[in-house]
């Protein structure tokens, strides 16, 4: 069962809000979370994704206003931008569990150790 957000989301947030919410959801976590904040998380991802996808295509050097000079791509800047905000956003919302997720970090680090 996937919830509803708060407001509509375009199909690609939407996809990341629907993930999100599955995986939520199965954890018991659904109430816990901001579901506006997940909205906004799944939007920024959405641009996020788009941000990726023109980079691949122009490369990471692009022709300068000149055209003879590679310069650095425009859109990088943005896609660092946009990437802070998804971090601190999915501390915000939380999209995980801090709690498992330390102890699992624990675990683990107990685990190389051996």
């Amino acid at each position: 069962m996937t919830h509803e957000p708060p407001r509509p989301l375009a199909p690609a947030a939407r996809a990341v809000w629907d993930r999100h919410d599955e995986r939520i959801t199965e954890e018991g976590r659904w109430e816990a979370v901001d579901h506006d904040l997940l909205a906004v998380y799944a939007e920024t991802h959405a641009v996020y994704d788009e941000l990726v996808k023109a980079i691949l295509e122009t490369g990471v050097l692009v022709a300068g206003r000149r055209g003879a000079a590679k310069v650095k791509n425009p859109a990088l800047p943005a896609l660092q931008a946009t990437r802070d905000s998804l971090m601190r956003l999915a501390k915000s919302v939380p999209l995980v569990d801090r709690e498992v997720a330390d102890k699992t970090a624990e675990f683990h680090r107990w685990m190389e150790g051996l």
